[in-house]
């Protein structure tokens, strides 16, 4: 069943159903603009980050997303960026994440914004128009897990530089949303083919 809504940032009636898809667990996943929640957002994924300082394996991913539940029911707050100061985080504040969990190499939660304001409204229009636009990225502590074969000695690439290293989360204080999350390449993709279009899109430097 399609629902027409009013759409909050356009002013026009838009159909509710084909911005929301379903990702490996069955959870829906998009922009609700009638509930004001941005559903099933990636808050990190599998690989070595941008910057090449870390790296998410399975097992920090799993660590994600058991420390986000166990948030749960009140959920880990998110801003907008990472503030730098009390007031900024009080008037960066957007909501609270729950649901958090896995979907093949990612790893996903639901943000509930706790106002529909114009923050909230920039950052639900530009997960719908241009998902690679923006990311998310974790306030957290890790622990550095290097590297090493069987004798103990640091393994490096075929360029000889050493592999990243594994980050493991500690504590999880907010999942943020950014302009650039260093472990988040698209907000919400919606499959493999598209997040790798999203990817090769950002990399040519295409407008929002």
């Amino acid at each position: 069943m399609v629902r027409v809504i009013y759409h909050p940032v356009r002013g026009d009636a838009v159909a509710e159903a084909p911005r929301l898809f379903r990702d490996s667990t069955g959870a829906r996943c998009g922009v609700d603009w009638e509930a004001a929640i941005l559903r099933g957002y990636v808050v990190a994924e599998l690989g070595p980050f941008k910057s090449g300082r870390g790296e998410f394996d399975r097992q920090s991913l799993a660590g994600i997303v058991q420390m986000m539940r166990a948030a749960e029911p009140h959920g880990v707050r998110s801003r907008y960026g990472h503030p730098q100061r009390v007031t900024d985080d009080v008037n960066l504040f957007l909501g609270w994440s729950r649901n958090a969990r896995l979907d093949g190499d990612l790893a996903r939660a639901d943000l509930h914004f706790d106002r529909m304001d114009g923050l909230a409204k920039r950052v639900l229009d530009l997960a719908e128009r241009a998902p690679w636009a923006i990311g998310s990225s974790l306030d957290a502590s890790f622990d550095d897990v290097r590297r090493v074969d069987a004798g103990g000695r640091p393994l490096r690439d075929s360029c000889g530089e050493l592999l990243p290293a594994i980050w493991r989360p500690r504590r999880i204080y907010a999942s943020d949303i950014v302009n650039r999350g260093d472990a988040v390449r698209c907000l919400l993709p919606k499959t493999d083919s598209q997040r790798r279009y999203e990817i090769e899109r950002a990399l040519r430097g295409s407008n929002v």
